[in-house]
């Protein structure tokens, strides 16, 4: 009796499909995490800068004056402001800074349709010293300031 023996060497059709789906599964999970993670890091190079700029600005001057100044000179400093800028500060109640994005910003245009343009900071103090910052808007919460 002879014993016929295949050599199979190579993969099948159904497993080359199974491998190909798996594929499409990860990347239709992964592309849109991967724009999102783009856009978030667009958002801090573009933004953050001016909004720690004004922070620490402020803090230095509560720090000194045991008050909040209203002055966008002296909050502002010299940080780049082509992507966002401040368009209100309030100081009726502690210090309420409003920060508004420039849509020309082309790197974070999608951020801004999605969350809107705007977003508030709000300075916590305790004992004469700002202890933290608590970010309004939809768009804190969305690149992780919060």
């Amino acid at each position: 009796m002879k014993k016929d023996k295949k050599n199979n060497k190579g993969f099948t059709l159904i497993e080359l499909m199974i491998v190909v789906a798996i594929i499409g599964i990860l990347a239709a999970v992964a592309i849109p995490m991967y724009k999102n993670y783009i856009q978030k890091a667009r958002f801090t190079s573009a933004v953050l800068p001016l909004v720690h700029s004004v922070q620490t600005n402020a803090a230095s001057y509560y720090a000194i004056h045991d008050s909040f100044t209203d002055s966008l000179f002296l909050l502002q400093g010299d940080a780049s402001t082509y992507a966002v800028e401040i368009s209100n500060v309030d100081t009726s109640a502690g210090l309420h800074i409003r920060f508004t994005l420039n849509s020309n910003a082309t790197e974070i245009g999608a951020l801004i349709q999605q969350y809107g343009s705007t977003f508030g900071a709000t300075a916590i103090t305790d004992n004469g010293k700002i202890k933290q910052w608590d970010y309004s808007g939809k768009l804190p919460a969305a690149v992780g300031m919060d």
